[in-house]
């Protein structure tokens, strides 16, 4: 069964992020009703073998004719079943991949970051009039959190470098400072030879 909800990784900007975003949340809500419409489905079936088999008024034939077409509506229904259980499994795949898609992103630029952190935030808020899952809701917001932890890591990281280039450059200043202090010393050191 081809994915046709992977995530093709490519160059984004800030202005991409919230359409980005209402796709994904547009194709997980797309999976979420083909799963329930697989579940009613499959109730259904259940439903009609309770039928037939509490229906005492039935003759003999009538049973066995409704049995064997109930019994085409569970093998019909455990097909369905088993496309519920595969959507189940790309739902989840999907979700991860667009965690994942969503965290490289946003790795080197805060910018970006911030704006997948605006729209999530109003997902989670439920400004965009979509109603989550709860699960989805509380992966929203793993992501978030990761997200923040990240820019606070990227920040500092940077803050780290600019003081290792500051260090580094007072280093270079002194390792100057000590080649000239040596040359005078050679020098020094030549003069008192020559005497």
């Amino acid at each position: 069964m081809k994915n046709e909800y992977s995530i093709k990784f490519e160059k984004i900007s800030v202005e991409d992020v919230p359409q980005i975003i209402r796709d994904r949340m547009s194709k997980t809500k797309e999976l979420k009703k083909r799963i329930e419409e697989c579940e009613i489905k499959v109730h259904d079936a259940k439903q009609g073998v309770i039928d037939v088999v509490g229906d005492k008024k039935l003759s003999q034939k009538q049973l066995i004719e409704n049995l064997q077409t109930s019994s085409l509506r569970l093998a019909n229904a455990q097909e369905e079943s088993m496309k519920a259980h595969i959507l189940s499994f790309e739902y989840f795949k999907s979700l991860s991949e667009f965690s994942k898609f969503l965290l490289n992103v946003s790795l080197n630029d805060i910018a970006l970051n911030r704006a997948i952190m605006e729209e999530l935030n109003g997902y989670i808020q439920g400004d965009s009039g979509d109603e989550l899952s709860d699960y989805i809701k509380q992966e929203m917001v793993d992501l978030v959190n990761e997200l923040n932890e990240r820019q606070d890591i990227s920040k500092r990281q940077k803050d780290l470098t600019i003081i290792v280039k500051e260090q580094a450059s007072t280093i270079e200043q002194l390792k100057k400072r000590l080649d000239n202090c040596e040359n005078e010393l050679k020098m020094i050191k030549q003069s008192i030879n020559n005497c």
